[in-house]
């Protein structure tokens, strides 16, 4: 048979700088996407053009009205999460599972985050809710928080939905600072 090594540290580090060269290239292009949705239409070669002779440039920003639309109409018909059974014997436990999920987006404004994530999917193309444990000990022990979609990066060779089986890493920018 073949012989599997398991990977190095050094391993990791090069898989992760992989993602984060991978994920500079698109985080431009995300960036250009979000000052495009804010009206920001001109490259500067064509603003400066303009410039040079004395014309203002005019932008008719049709995004950004649309984007609006569909967040709104996102925000005005959340999606509800319901956990599920995989057979009968499941089904009281899944009704806890859909009451606890429920609670703690409850808990920590759950639809304002899966709102503001779906925004996020809409123009930089994809938004990150992250559930974690609560360190506070005078509030609830799970939490949900938002990641702003520039500082999350994961496996460029991965599967997009992060499945653990398929997806070598994930990262938070700003757990390096």
């Amino acid at each position: 048979g073949e012989l599997i090594t398991k990977p190095t540290i050094d391993d990791f580090n090069n898989w992760v700088l992989d993602s984060v060269e991978t994920h500079s290239i698109w985080q431009k292009e995300s960036w250009e996407d979000c000052a495009f949705e804010d009206g920001d239409h001109w490259n500067w070669k064509d603003k400066q053009l303009l410039k040079d002779r004395n014309i203002n440039p005019i932008t008719a920003n049709r995004i950004f009205p649309v984007i609006n639309l569909m967040a709104g109409y996102q925000a005005n018909n959340p999606t509800d999460i319901t956990a599920k059974g995989r057979t009968q014997a499941d089904s009281e436990i899944s009704q806890v599972m859909t009451e606890s999920l429920s609670f703690v987006m409850d808990q920590w404004d759950g639809r304002e985050q899966l709102s503001d994530a779906f925004r996020n999917q809409l123009v930089p193309g994809y938004g990150v809710l992250k559930v974690d444990q609560q360190t506070d000990p005078r509030k609830e022990r799970v939490c949900v928080t938002r990641l702003p979609w520039y500082s999350f990066g994961w496996d460029r060779y991965g599967d997009p939905w992060l499945d653990p089986r398929k997806c070598r890493h994930c990262f938070d920018y700003r757990d390096w600072e």
